[in-house]
């Protein structure tokens, strides 16, 4: 996204200002957020609104779903922010948008000043979004197993990053992960309530194990659930412009 926004100095006396998470969640806000009349999927947007979701942001700030919830959730209490959530992702309005962003164009550097940055190639890039959505993908397993008490992860192997990234591509990226770990939690066989066994990541990620439970062999042993809405929700959180 090209052009520029601006922070008054008074932001220093800010409430959120030394709260790290919420003033990086903030700010990453004005930096995505639209600054002209739009639409987006049959949605009319307004300057200082923004399309995302919590698992978007988590992925781009690499905060925990919790972490990013709980920011919002402050600014939301200090009337920063405003949440619409629409069936297929959430639209953030930054209150006061006008206030903090005037018509005044801010002044461009002098071509003596300018900096030449070299872009990242494409490769890299991708290599880069890979890696995050393995990091990811790791912190939400020990989110949901911490939740039922079963072992979370507390070493990342090469073997680990390489076989999660394997199944993610097999399941369709973080949404399918989603699912596939709802599946887990709400199954009293993998989740062990069943017995003494659980299922670990090393189990799940076993390509045979994976298809299986995406499949719904385990279905049978699991508590009445919608996983189309599971999908649905995963979906919706990792939408975002940009």
């Amino acid at each position: 996204m090209n052009g520029w926004i601006k922070l008054h100095r008074s932001l220093e006396s800010w409430e959120w200002y030394d709260d790290a998470n919420t003033m990086r969640l903030f700010l990453h806000l004005l930096l995505r957020a639209t600054h002209k009349p739009t639409r987006y999927r049959g949605q009319e947007l307004q300057p200082g609104d923004v399309v995302t979701g919590r698992l978007a942001l988590s992925e781009q700030l690499e905060l925990s779903v919790q972490q990013v919830r709980t920011s919002l959730d402050k600014l939301k209490s200090t009337s920063e922010i405003t949440i619409k959530n629409t069936n297929k992702f959430s639209i953030i309005s930054i209150a006061n948008w006008d206030k903090y962003q005037d018509d005044q164009p801010a002044k461009q550097p002098t071509s003596n000043h300018q900096t030449t940055i070299k872009q990242p190639s494409s490769n890299h890039i991708q290599e880069g979004k890979e890696d995050k959505n393995v990091k990811k993908s790791i912190e939400l397993y020990n989110e949901m197993a911490s939740r039922i008490n079963i072992p979370v992860v507390q070493k990342v192997t090469p073997a680990r990053q390489q076989k999660v990234k394997a199944r993610l591509k097999e399941v369709g990226g973080i949404e399918g992960w989603v699912v596939c770990l709802g599946k887990v939690e709400h199954s009293e066989l993998l989740s062990g309530k069943k017995g003494d066994w659980s299922a670990t990541l090393d189990w799940i990620i076993k390509p045979e194990n994976m298809t299986k439970i995406m499949e719904g062999n385990y279905d049978k042993q699991t508590r009445k659930r919608n996983y189309h809405s599971d999908f649905d929700e995963a979906r919706s959180l990792s939408e975002g412009l940009g």
